[in-house]
């Protein structure tokens, strides 16, 4: 088991593939400790300790969608099962809480830099997320990025359903394509098509060292935009 972070290494990687496909919160926008507040504070009238099981499982299951964190937090914690009716207006309330917040936050140091170059270079954007769909095309407009991106994919579809269609619609074999996650799900999902992938950020980097196999894992794009 290794980690490549060697950004010329990587960069040579990078300039066999035509298509890169980005996770979002996380690996472009500095945004799932927001998601984690966010999570916490729609569930806080249920008390201290759910709020706290709550925001704890939801730091150790990034890339999930929030869909199927709502109905397991209800039914496991609150042991309750919504109605599509009620399910429905929960997860309004969550993408009010979080919508204009992700647009405001940070990106992942070096990320626009990163996409700007490449792009420049001809490379095809897509991005494949846990986040809905329409709330991410929303944010990525706001945050004036989706020139870039030729396809936007959230849930409810799973990553792997998203990259399968990004596929298709691309009409690219997986072996040129390259997808940059901070996640397990992100990951494992590269692994089933199957396709190379670069873990983001210090958490991806832990997770990739205790993998069997050769690795690539960067803690952000900064390093890579230095021969971009």
């Amino acid at each position: 088991m290794s980690i490549c972070s060697n950004h010329h290494e990587i960069e040579e990687i990078l300039k066999k593939k035509r298509l890169f496909i980005f996770d979002f919160d996380g690996v472009i926008v500095d945004s799932n400790s927001i998601k984690g507040h966010m999570f916490a504070k729609l569930y806080e009238p249920y008390g201290e300790r759910i709020k706290n099981e709550v925001h704890k499982h939801h730091l150790s299951n990034s890339g999930i969608s929030r869909f199927e964190k709502i109905a397991y937090y209800h039914k496991f914690f609150l042991n309750k099962d919504l109605t599509v009716k009620e399910f429905d207006l929960v997860c309004e309330q969550f993408s009010s809480l979080v919508i204009n917040k992700v647009v405001a936050s940070n990106e992942i140091p070096g990320a626009n830099k990163f996409i700007q170059n490449y792009f420049n270079k001809g490379k095809l954007f897509f991005i494949n997320s846990a986040t809905p769909t329409e709330e991410l095309k929303k944010i990525i407009v706001k945050r004036g990025i989706n020139s870039f991106f030729s396809g936007v994919y959230g849930s409810p579809m799973s990553k792997v359903d998203n990259l399968t269609m990004i596929l298709k619609q691309a009409s690219i074999d997986a072996k040129h394509c390259i997808f940059f996650g901070d996640a397990p799900t992100d990951f494992n999902a590269a692994q089933i098509l199957p396709m190379d992938f670069i873990g983001i950020g210090k958490n991806m980097i832990s997770f990739l060292e205790k993998k069997e196999g050769h690795w690539l894992a960067v803690e952000n794009f900064q390093a890579l935009n230095n021969g971009a």
